[in-house]
């Protein structure tokens, strides 16, 4: 037998997200709707460390028979969260199906730079369109906000910039989610608030929305 320490770091909760109503969470029912098992996966990890109750399903027989086992069982899903391609072209019709077979809410996900596809969603009777690779606090605020669990308190125009660290704040300038993610997570590890701009004429608007300690691009 050994045993070894390991320094884990504990996270802080971001800034805008302290409020979240974590008890009433708690058992919360979310049906995801994900073809992609890496992303699948990643959601119901997310969901269920939080206490939530994740139902996930990667095909549209698939969701048929969950949504009819959940309905007959008296518990249908409070939220439902799927791919903007779930449906295979008709996620629009598939939305309203869903709202109309029970679920307080419908949240659809897209890639950075599908263009239209938040606008696609609201007229679809969504209530948000979340950006992939979803992160822990974006989703779980959606979902408390969409299952009417919690109402976010106003903030001023410019309070998606968050105040600098004790180390910094960074604009971070970058195309491709993933890569995004990876480098976010690295700089916040090491302390840094961490912003990030999606293309440069993104970057040239924000430049001068906060003190920024750093600017890194591609």
């Amino acid at each position: 037998r050994f045993c070894v320490d390991l320094p884990l770091i504990r996270s802080k909760v971001p800034s805008g997200f302290e409020g979240l109503p974590w008890g009433r969470l708690i058992g919360t029912a979310v049906l995801v709707c994900e073809r992609h098992t890496i992303r699948r996966d990643a959601a119901r990890h997310i969901l269920a460390s939080a206490g939530l109750r994740p139902m996930t399903v990667a095909s549209a027989a698939e969701l048929d028979r969950v949504v009819a086992e959940a309905k007959a069982a008296g518990t249908p899903p409070d939220v439902a969260i799927v791919d903007h391609r779930f449906a295979e072209g008709d996620t629009d019709e598939l939305t309203r199906d869903l709202l109309q077979r029970g679920c307080k809410a419908v949240v659809w996900t897209s890639e950075s730079g599908v263009v239209g596809a938040r606008d696609r969603a609201l007229a679809a009777g969504a209530s948000e369109c979340l950006t992939q690779p979803m992160r822990r606090y974006p989703l779980l605020q959606t979902v408390a906000v969409s299952a009417g669990l919690w109402k976010p308190p106003r903030r001023r125009a410019t309070a998606e910039i968050p105040e600098p660290s004790r180390e910094g704040l960074l604009l971070l300038v970058e195309d491709n989610a993933v890569n995004a993610t990876v480098a976010r997570m690295a700089l916040e590890r090491l302390g840094y608030e961490v912003v990030r701009a999606e293309n440069g004429r993104q970057a040239v608007e924000m430049l001068h929305q906060a003190a920024w300690s750093a600017i890194l691009m591609d």
